[in-house]
């Protein structure tokens, strides 16, 4: 065994130990129980009462709130409502749409019908 490796022996067994021991300190430490004193709070009625003063109390807060959620349902209900018009008008345009292309398109069919015809014409004309 070289020097080396005995010193690399030596250290290695040197921090084991004091891992070991950090590691009982620590348990001991955390088994250690320490006494937990709840004091009184310094709130009265009075801070409570100061503050439904300066806001709502429970039974206003909840007016508001069931005033709130039945303006939300109102407005969802008629944002609901244009959209299904709007889905209405949309499927209207649509089929408008569609009309016209047909239609362009026997119209383009009839046009080129009468080309022909025209250039036969010409054909015996010439």
């Amino acid at each position: 065994m070289t020097e080396a490796e005995k010193y690399m022996l030596i250290f290695t067994g040197l921090g084991l130990l004091v891992a070991l021991g950090a590691l009982i300190v620590s348990i001991i430490v955390l088994n250690k129980k320490t006494p937990v004193e709840i004091s009184p709070q310094p709130l009265t009625v009075e801070v409570v009462k100061a503050i439904e003063d300066q806001f709502a109390n429970k039974a206003e807060f909840h007016a508001h709130l069931n005033d709130f959620k039945e303006k939300h349902l109102e407005i969802w209900r008629t944002l609901r409502g244009e959209n299904q018009r709007i889905e209405g008008d949309i499927t209207k345009i649509r089929e408008g749409v569609s009309a016209l292309k047909t239609s362009n398109e026997m119209q383009n069919q009839t046009l080129a019908a009468v080309q022909s015809d025209i250039k036969q014409l010409l054909s015996r004309r010439a």
